[in-house]
């Protein structure tokens, strides 16, 4: 398990690598990486990258031009069977409505496609807990009953448990899904 969000973006850097083809059309569901954090994900991996980003005042002021949108990943504005690969890191657990922002990246996802979800899941009592970083701690079962409806599991790993300067409760963790649309 990683200790700081230094290896973890190191991490989603090479995870992504090995995921992505220079053939592959893929849709990332954030800028934040490539704008706050180093290594810039979207500019270090193979394949015609698509950016998606909630928050216009990123957009404007994003020095990245190239496929960069506007929009919601719960009504993602792409036709079906677009994308061979699908990028969450951790946009997924910002939104209420897990269910639907699974129905579309399914809907978006090409049959076989592979999506690369890292998702702060816990033990929490209900499907999802708030807390005041603007994140949704989700249930990790109810997580793993709604991704498997449309994508065949090949790895669930806890690969983040936080650090000091950003607490985490107890039981909560990052999780890496990564799946094949069915």
């Amino acid at each position: 398990m990683f200790k700081t969000s230094e290896q973890i973006h190191q991490y989603y850097l090479e995870k992504t690598k090995q995921l992505s083809n220079d053939s592959y059309k893929i849709l990332k569901t954030d800028i934040d990486n490539e704008v706050y954090n180093s290594p810039n994900i979207a500019n270090n991996i193979k394949g015609d990258v698509f950016l998606l980003e909630y928050n216009i005042n990123l957009v404007r002021h994003s020095n990245i031009k190239k496929n960069l949108i506007n929009g919601d990943i719960r009504y993602l504005p792409y036709k079906n069977n677009t994308f061979d690969l699908i990028i969450d890191l951790s946009t997924i657990d910002h939104v209420p409505e897990t269910i639907q922002v699974i129905n579309e990246y399914n809907r978006v996802l090409k049959k076989n496609g592979t999506i690369l979800i890292f998702v702060w899941c816990g033990n929490t009592k209900n499907e999802k807990e708030w807390n005041p970083s603007n994140q949704y701690y989700i249930n990790l079962d109810e997580f793993i009953n709604c991704a498997n409806t449309y994508f065949t599991t090949l790895e669930l790993n806890a690969v983040y448990a936080g650090e000091p300067r950003w607490p985490v409760p107890k039981n909560h963790y990052l999780y890496e899904f990564i799946g094949v649309k069915k």
